[in-house]
């Protein structure tokens, strides 16, 4: 897919540099290499590398606002929130969520937005934040009048806002947002079983996993935790994205804290992930 996605966007590219378009096509034009460009960005960030990707997320920036597309500038101050998040850097993730804000009218890119919004808040401690945020993207989803433009990582689906939820939650500090975090991983992983194989998001629902176990590590759940992380380190090594090592690290981490550190499960377990992540 990202071969084919670097082949259509150099088409489009020629056809844009040799005038091969009619006038009222040029948008349109625009709109796909916009749209390429976001694919490549999220690669990039499945790779590991957050600064091609925000390279690839300011075009097609570039790309949405020479199209005058409200649709894809929501979608990639939100991509671009969510590169950010990935480097640590959450307030200038706030800032792309809330210039991103005002453009999302249509389908679910506003949901997104508010997604991310709970996560800036979640890694900056709020709780109060971080929920009130994920209940206003459910309330606005529960009264959606338009459907995405395109579907694949262009829509937000309800499995995906719990993923969402999940991940957020674990950064807090226990307690009702650990449950509320294991509930919404655990939703979003039944979510994504039930679905056809073209539409699930694998990488996804292999997080949610480790969210999901991240939450019953913080609720003193060892078993179920354990059961819950056994999936992911299954994974073949062509599965292992950067997000998934970058988040079993944390998991990994927290075996060597207290109550984990003195158990002899826990030193396994920690073991094995580290030969997960060599």
């Amino acid at each position: 897919m990202l071969q084919q996605a670097v082949e259509l966007r150099s088409e489009a590219l020629r056809r844009r540099r040799q005038h091969q378009y009619r006038a009222v096509e040029l948008n349109d034009l625009y709109l796909i290499v916009g749209r390429l460009q976001g694919i490549l960005a999220y690669a990039a960030l499945d790779l590991g590398d957050p600064h091609a990707a925000m390279i690839h997320a300011d075009a097609a920036w570039t790309c949405a606002e020479r199209a005058g597309d409200n649709e894809l500038r929501a979608w990639t101050r939100g991509t671009q929130s969510l590169i950010s998040r990935f480097e640590g850097d959450y307030d200038r993730a706030t800032a792309y969520v809330l210039d991103g804000l005002p453009y999302g009218t249509r389908g679910t890119s506003r949901l997104r937005l508010l997604c991310g919004y709970a996560q800036c808040h979640a890694n900056l401690g709020d709780s109060q934040g971080t929920n009130r945020a994920l209940d206003r993207a459910q309330d606005q989803r529960d009264h959606l009048t338009t459907a995405d433009s395109i579907g694949g990582i262009y829509e937000f689906s309800e499995a995906k806002q719990r993923y969402y939820a999940g991940s957020s939650l674990i950064w807090l500090d226990g307690g009702p947002d650990a449950q509320r975090a294991a509930q919404e991983a655990a939703q979003a992983i039944a979510m994504w079983e039930h679905e056809p194989p073209e539409s699930r998001s694998l990488d996804d629902e292999a997080l949610a996993h480790v969210y999901q176990a991240t939450a019953h590590l913080q609720l003193r759940q060892f078993d179920v935790a354990t059961a819950a992380i056994r999936p992911i380190l299954d994974l073949p090594p062509e599965r292992q994205i950067s997000w998934i090592r970058k988040r079993l690290g944390r998991f990994a981490g927290m075996l060597r804290q207290e109550p984990y550190d003195k158990s002899r499960e826990a030193v396994d377990l920690y073991d094995e992930i580290q030969s997960f992540a060599a």
